[in-house]
């Protein structure tokens, strides 16, 4: 079966303002508010997944949470950043992430917390902040999300809730709604989706840019069948990578080498950029790929972005090694991204807002592991 490579997706920076809080209660005998603080990773975390200043992960069946929490997405019951991972003592099996919005899935039932504006946590309402997780009432195996719209996986169907723009719907939903479309794969961009249906590549969203790789500049709201055979896929903010026969091809936005090809050209299809790889991740303004177990990465190295070890943006050399060793490439988020190697979870890049876990908030350069 083919296979989609885990990915966070990035976004633009919003100006905050200041916002309705809706703090979730269960009924009486189910308590899924915060129930313990720990100040450092625990040993066994694993599904990371990132948004744009904030990580989730699964320890022991609960979800623990770490960096921006303006909008709530932490689920903790408040807007606190934290600079260290933190047990919420919410029961999950797995978790989902958006830029702004983060999901828990127990016994298949999608839970959500965070920004709410465009009706993206799936709750059947949108404007309040959610500083809890919430039950949505929808079931799935996999949930990812965006700024305003989240895609999620059930029964082998992909469903979206929130706006149009990316989401494959065609008037924007408070709820999971069915896309007409079968899958068993997504990933989710800023204002574009992808969706792998029997190797088969199917985009929807802006055209802008050319990060749909449908060769025009035109939006398409519904799903568009690309007619290419791909391994995984991997969308960004206006750049798109997929893996085809071995080697990385990239469309989109080209600024600061982000692509991948050495230049920073704007290219409308997906072009091999002749990268060998076994895995790829967009970044926000980046790519990361590994190649014979190390971790390599192109692209804008605002804030050590690349972790490449004070390098410059290195757009005409196309993909750098960063030396690092890795075993997966877990997430990235906007210039930050985790990996797992020999069982370690390691960060490196943006480390605004602690979302590194390092208990501050100091860009790195290298990679470093999270303190157990």
């Amino acid at each position: 079966m083919k296979k989609l490579c885990l990915v966070s997706l990035l976004a633009l920076f919003f100006a905050s303002s200041a916002k309705a809080e809706f703090q979730y209660r269960v009924p009486m005998g189910m308590d899924f508010s915060p129930q313990s603080v720990q100040q450092s990773a625990p040993d066994g975390l694993h599904g990371v997944r990132c948004g744009v200043h904030h990580c989730l992960g699964v320890n022991n069946n609960t979800v623990w949470v770490v960096g921006g929490n303006n909008d709530g997405q932490l689920g903790l019951g408040d807007k606190v950043d934290r600079y260290a991972w933190e047990d919420t003592g919410f029961a999950a099996d797995s978790v989902g992430v958006g830029q702004y919005t983060s999901y828990a899935i127990l016994n298949s039932e999608v839970y959500a917390a965070g920004r709410n504006n465009a009706g993206q946590l799936g709750l059947g309402t949108s404007g309040s902040d959610v500083l809890y997780f919430a039950p949505t009432g929808f079931n799935a195996s996999y949930v990812e999300g965006s700024t305003s719209h989240t895609l999620a996986l059930s029964g082998g169907r992909v469903y979206a809730t929130g706006a149009v723009s990316g989401s494959g719907l065609e008037t924007p939903s408070y709820s999971f709604v069915d896309t007409g479309l079968s899958a068993e794969s997504i990933a989710v961009g800023t204002y574009h989706s992808f969706a792998i249906n029997n190797g088969n590549l199917y985009v929807t969203g802006k055209g802008s840019y050319g990060r749909m790789g449908t060769g025009s500049g035109t939006d398409a709201p519904s799903w568009v069948d690309l007619g290419i055979s791909v391994d995984a896929v991997s969308a960004g903010h206006v750049h798109s990578l997929i893996l085809k026969d071995g080697t990385v091809w990239s469309t989109g936005e080209g600024a600061n080498g982000r692509t991948g090809h050495g230049d920073t050209t704007i290219r409308m299809v997906f072009t091999d950029t002749g990268f060998a790889a076994d895995s790829i991740m967009a970044g926000y303004s980046a790519s990361y790929a590994i190649q014979n177990g190390i971790v390599y990465s192109t692209g804008n190295n605002a804030n050590k972005a690349l972790v490449l070890n004070g390098a410059g943006h290195h757009y005409t050399d196309g993909f750098k090694s960063t030396g690092q060793a890795a075993d997966s490439l877990l997430s990235a988020g906007n210039q930050f991204i985790y990996i797992s190697n020999g069982g370690d979870i390691l960060a490196g890049g943006n480390g605004s807002a602690g979302k590194l876990g390092q208990g501050d908030t100091t860009n790195r350069d290298t990679f470093v592991a999270i303190p157990q």
